[in-house]
């Protein structure tokens, strides 16, 4: 089993542990599978506030990602444009 633990902003990490975001976006993924996500929320909480499964993970190019996530992304497309 893989765990790791991410920084993500305190608005998007309560929207995870609420359920209101089902995916989390990253430019980079992990080398290994992961089956658990330690969630760090960053400044000004500074601290783990929680746990996730990760049921899958997705590779596309940005506009399949999104066209494919976005009922369930949490962010704005314009957010995501703009990370990616």
């Amino acid at each position: 089993m893989c765990k790791i633990l991410i920084s993500i902003k305190p608005q998007f990490a309560d929207l995870i542990l609420n359920g209101q975001k089902k995916f989390e976006f990253r430019k980079n993924l992990p080398q290994r599978e992961v089956e658990r996500l330690v969630i760090y929320a960053s400044a000004p909480i500074s601290r783990i506030i929680g746990e996730v499964e990760v049921t899958d993970t997705l590779s596309y190019a940005p506009s399949t990602l999104w066209r494919k996530t976005y009922k369930n992304a949490g962010i704005s497309k314009s957010f995501f444009d703009s990370y990616f």
